[in-house]
């Protein structure tokens, strides 16, 4: 999420000439940020294990999740500033967009990790829990 997050502000954007302060401090912060994130996320999904869907479900999570954070961060004023309210859509859309991979990659990771402990034990891999 952070590396999508870097690309989208930093190469196609440019928001990131924009910040008046310190660039280790901010790139610092927003690290710790991303993985809090990740792992409020990871803890979610781990947590919710749906027996059907579940990869659809997690990333409709992740989206979900997205939407949140991006609605907090513009009550705050935190957002990277721009004119309009389609500025504004676009991010929205973004974070949706950059948290569901979150949550996409997260769930995919957890089915893999699933399976291989499944098939370390010889057990089915098709048996769910």
């Amino acid at each position: 999420m952070f590396t999508i997050s870097y690309y989208w502000h930093g190469v196609l954007l440019n928001d990131l000439e924009r910040i008046s302060y310190d660039r280790t401090l901010f790139f610092g912060l927003l690290g710790i940020l991303y993985i809090s994130v990740g792992a409020a996320l990871s803890f979610v999904l781990m947590a919710y294990k749906p027996k059907e869907h579940r990869v659809f479900k997690h990333l409709t999570i992740g989206i979900l999740a997205g939407f949140i954070i991006y609605l907090i961060a513009f009550v705050l004023g935190v957002s990277f500033q721009g004119v309009g309210i389609e500025h504004t859509i676009v991010n929205f859309t973004w974070q949706m967009f950059e948290q569901g991979a979150g949550g996409l990659s997260i769930s995919i990771y957890y089915v893999i990790a699933h399976r291989r402990e499944k098939l370390r034990v010889f057990a089915d891999v098709r048996d769910e829990d």
